[in-house]
């Protein structure tokens, strides 16, 4: 027993350097922004050695991604929520896109990513469709089993066409996306039904 409390204790210790760094580039981000940021600085940050910090990173690319994938798995431990707690289908598909979409306007991380108000180059459609596939596959599956899917509509199709949307609004959010009201209709009554089988 008293191993694996040590494996525990090495584990949770490895996590707490490895937040405080992302939590550091982060600071370091905000200040000078992504392109101008050393690792050097988010050591220094972070109060640990540059030796430490590239038992943790590779570079500063490898860096970025943490930082993002960190966001990201947060953003799809949130978002995943509403398939556990709305029982539609199409509704949670909506709720979870708005809470993405706010997220731009919200989230720490998104005023690094887009400090001019323009679209950023670190979230691509690919990235997104990486995040939602893993959160809609099994909802997907259960409603398609039930027939409240549209007919011909893959899981595929459904995650990047949901994907792009929600990056769109995130990459250009308009005068459109801060109106939630408006958003939700808008889409409610344009993207569920090309997602979900007419009602019987």
């Amino acid at each position: 027993m008293a191993g694996l409390t040590d494996i525990m204790s090495v584990s949770n210790k490895r996590n707490k350097t490895m937040n405080r760094i992302l939590d550091a580039a982060l600071d370091c981000y905000a200040q000078a922004g992504v392109t101008r940021v050393t690792l050097e600085q988010v050591a220094k940050q972070a109060g640990v050695t540059r030796t430490t910090l590239y038992r943790y990173v590779s570079n500063r690319d490898d860096l970025l991604n943490k930082v993002l994938h960190r966001d990201a798995m947060q953003v799809q431990a949130d978002a995943a929520l509403f398939f556990r707690s709305q029982p539609n289908f199409g509704l949670a598909v909506v709720d979870s896109m708005l809470y993405t979409i706010r997220g731009r306007l919200t989230r720490p991380i998104n005023r690094i990513l887009f400090p001019d108000g323009e679209g950023s180059p670190y979230l691509t459609a690919e990235r997104f469709y990486d995040l939602a596939y893993p959160m809609l596959e099994k909802p997907f599956e259960e409603n398609q089993r039930a027939g409240n899917i549209r007919q011909g509509v893959t899981l595929d199709m459904a995650v990047e066409w949901i994907a792009r949307v929600t990056l769109s609004y995130i990459n250009d959010p308009g005068e459109t996306a801060p109106n939630e009201r408006y958003l939700r209709q808008l889409l409610e009554t344009l993207l569920l039904p090309a997602l979900m089988a007419p009602p019987k």
